[in-house]
């Protein structure tokens, strides 16, 4: 069975729930991966946040309302878990779609291209 929870640094958390939207660092696509089960790169990082910040938000609802210093000052690292089988499910779906739809757009570009 796999791993389903994992700890990062509070450092990488916080840059996950109050970062710039758009801006993903390794260490926060890596925090994307381990929680979603899906290989996570710049290009699927919002679709991968939004599930995992509503995770998040579901599991601890304060975090929501709290301001950058305050989640820092609640330790050093956090341990996080995977989603649930059900929420897994789902994800699945939509990043099977997500992937298609990518390769779809590949063959269309390639497609394109062979005519020009």
């Amino acid at each position: 069975m796999a791993e389903t929870r994992k700890v990062f640094p509070m450092q990488t958390f916080v840059s996950f729930l109050r970062g710039k939207p758009g801006e993903y660092s390794q260490e926060v696509l890596d925090l994307l991966s381990f929680v979603t089960g899906k290989e996570v790169d710049k290009e699927f990082a919002p679709f991968a946040a939004g599930l995992v910040k509503a995770w998040v938000y579901e599991q601890h609802p304060e975090l929501a309302r709290a301001k950058k210093q305050e989640v820092t000052e609640l330790g050093e690292n956090v341990s996080i878990m995977t989603l649930p089988p059900d929420a897994q499910e789902e994800v699945d779906q939509i990043f099977d779609k997500l992937q298609q739809d990518k390769q779809t757009l590949k063959e269309q570009k390639d497609k394109i291209a062979e005519y020009e």
